[in-house]
């Protein structure tokens, strides 16, 4: 099990926690001196109000540091999160299907989704069958059946490549489901495994008794940088080039690093966009270097985690 606050942004009120101890050192009384002649019994019993004063006020401190912290940690909503998305009790047929869109290709997630399906697999039992299928599939999940082989799918895991493409998501685990309808055993179930991007989904919630989520995307805004074009112009001496690039985060990026590639030679500039601004950098080619009927290359950022 994984300890984790729901809110964790509402720990900063234990900052607060300084309040009752600020409260406790104003408040604190200070002994008058007196002169007299034989104070030694004074002395005493001022000592044991005194202790017993003391007593009194760290209790009332330690209720009060208490109600604090209580009322922090509430609104925290910690929780406990099981590390497996799945907990088999039973044996059952299961259909893993990871999320090989082109949003997995940012970061680690293609290699999380991967690390998760990984321990599904592992735990399934020795008379549970299952079936590893692309989210994104271009040969109609041909080769694909239910097996307790679980090297197969191991190795039906490793094969799995990225696309450069998206398709209809309820759709496709309908599609898988019913894959398992011919399975001999009654507990069956699809679980997806995916960084959570809109695409591909045609309706915010999807929800079957079957269907299970396992989200690793762990960055729900992640930065998103896009070259949306590159456009060229002929001049007499030189070709002009302009590469669009947007900014679809909401936050600035300083110094994005753009290059283009013409015939061997790289050209590189710096951009700075706004949040969900656009911004054009241009290059000059010199026309001796190329023909306009032969130009090729190629156009770069960084700053992006979906290469």
């Amino acid at each position: 099990m994984d300890f984790s606050f729901l809110n964790p942004l509402f720990l900063l009120g234990l900052s607060a926690l300084a309040l009752p101890f600020i409260v406790h050192f104003i408040s604190k009384k200070r002994g008058v001196r007196k002169s007299f002649s034989a104070v030694r019994f004074i002395l005493a019993s001022e000592a044991d109000i005194a202790r017993r004063s003391k007593i009194k006020d760290l209790t009332l401190l330690f209720l009060r540091l208490s109600v604090i912290a209580a009322l922090v940690i509430v609104f925290s909503k910690p929780a406990l999160l099981s590390v497996s998305p799945l907990e088999i009790k039973e044996d059952e047929s299961a259909a893993i299907v990871v999320d090989n869109s082109f949003s997995m290709g940012y970061g680690d997630n293609f290699k999380k989704a991967k690390t998760e399906a990984e321990k599904i697999i592992g735990l399934l039992g020795d008379g549970s069958f299952g079936a590893v299928f692309p989210l994104i599939s271009y040969t109609k999940d041909a080769g694909v059946g239910l097996t307790q082989d679980k090297k197969k799918l191991l190795k039906d895991l490793d094969n799995l490549k990225l696309s450069y493409s998206f398709t209809d998501n309820t759709a496709r685990l309908e599609e898988v489901f019913s894959l398992l309808r011919g399975s001999p055993l009654e507990r069956k179930r699809v679980v997806f495994i995916t960084d959570l991007q809109k695409n591909g989904w045609d309706r915010e919630e999807f929800e079957r008794e079957w269907f299970y989520l396992v989200d690793v995307g762990r960055e729900k805004e992640p930065s998103n940088l896009a070259i949306e074009s590159v456009d060229f112009k002929e001049e007499p001496e030189e070709i002009k080039l302009s590469l669009r690039v947007s900014n679809y985060s909401k936050t600035s990026v300083d110094k994005l690093l753009c290059t283009l590639t013409l015939e061997g030679e790289e050209l590189r500039g710096f951009l700075e966009i706004d949040p969900f601004g656009k911004k054009v950098k241009e290059f000059i080619f010199p026309k001796e270097k190329t023909s306009i009927e032969a130009l090729a290359g190629k156009a770069g950022i960084s700053h992006d985690g979906l290469n």
